[in-house]
């Protein structure tokens, strides 16, 4: 090519030329963009509606839709009417030259910007006085009638859905939860956070192939402890610290229930005990509180379901405090 730049190999000039195709259309890269972009946003809507504030505002939005639709229908029809009349009746007037023209004018006017003036081309003043008619029935239709009866309808539905709004709620939550059920066969798919779900990408292959159940229900929990793995060891050193810098606190506020238990009851042995030997009991306790953080943080079972609910009495409680 000159200037000493090698020749561009078939590949690059299809890619370019690829390329050029896509931006020269309407579905170019930043179109397609913008498309996702909407129905990502579109999506997080959906995701409100199973929310206690937003769920029944959501359901409200979707039912007037249906109104909106219907007032759609009556408004096209309508508007093709006058339109076909304009443009036959009135066809001196550049507005209403043609019936794309007319439908744009009259589109317009609906939401009130009009001129009555527009008729004053025409020498006859019957003709000014039919046209100026014409359009003021035609703004009297929409304005005050159509505008008015598409409020009452969405009134309505308001007025309607805000008296069952928990019933709206409970049925979208209902509706919702399959969705949300973990698969036991693919879940371990996608339960993985990023970056760990290059993961799923790199195992789909697998889930694809293995017609075994019991080896993809085995796979597929190792994909979901490996993802529960690396959530909580952050969690686990957050526990950890948090334990670590409460200690000082813990340590103090032992040993002053000590000395006061101390003077009421004369054992001061086990105050003076607990001086000298307190720092490392507690940091031996915070072995145990470590191991039964992580069993139980890796356990499918409910704690509560397994410890022994042991109750302390109130002259016990009166007694240590």
């Amino acid at each position: 090519m000159g200037f000493g730049m090698p020749n561009p190999t078939k590949d690059i000039m299809f890619i370019n030329a690829l390329m050029d195709d896509m931006n020269s259309t309407w579905a170019n890269i930043p179109t397609l963009i913008s498309l996702i972009c909407c129905f990502t946003w579109l999506m997080l809507l959906a995701s409100l509606s199973n929310t206690v504030t937003f769920g029944p505002r959501v359901a409200m939005i979707l039912k007037m839709v249906t109104d909106i639709v219907q007032f759609l229908i009556i408004y096209i029809m309508q508007l093709m009417a006058f339109a076909l009349v304009a443009s036959m009746a009135f066809v001196k007037i550049d507005q209403f030259n043609g019936f794309y023209e007319t439908i744009l004018y009259l589109y317009n006017a609906s939401f009130g910007s009009y001129s009555l003036t527009l008729f004053d081309s025409y020498d006859r003043p019957e003709m000014r006085i039919i046209g100026q008619a014409f359009l003021i029935f035609f703004v009297f239709v929409n304005l005050i009638l159509l505008l008015n009866m598409v409020i009452a309808m969405m009134g309505n539905t308001f007025g309607a859905m805000s008296e069952i709004s928990k019933g709206v709620y409970n049925h979208a939550v209902l509706q919702s939860l399959p969705q949300y059920k973990m698969n036991k066969y693919y879940g371990g798919i996608v339960a993985m956070v990023l970056p760990l779900s290059i993961l799923s990408f790199l195992t789909l292959p697998l889930f694809l192939c293995i017609r075994n159940k019991t080896r993809l229900r085995q796979l597929s929990d190792t994909l979901k402890t490996i993802n529960y793995f690396f959530i909580m060891l952050p969690i686990t050193v957050i526990f950890m610290v948090l334990n670590l810098a409460l200690l000082p606190f813990a340590y103090v506020r032992t040993l002053v229930v000590k000395i006061h238990l101390s003077l009421r009851t004369g054992a001061v042995c086990e105050a003076f005990f607990f001086l000298l030997l307190g720092v490392p009991l507690l940091m031996t306790y915070q072995v145990f509180d470590l191991i039964d953080f992580m069993r139980w943080s890796a356990s499918m079972v409910d704690p509560s379901e397994k410890v022994d609910k042991t109750y302390i009495s109130k002259q016990s409680f009166k007694l240590f405090y």
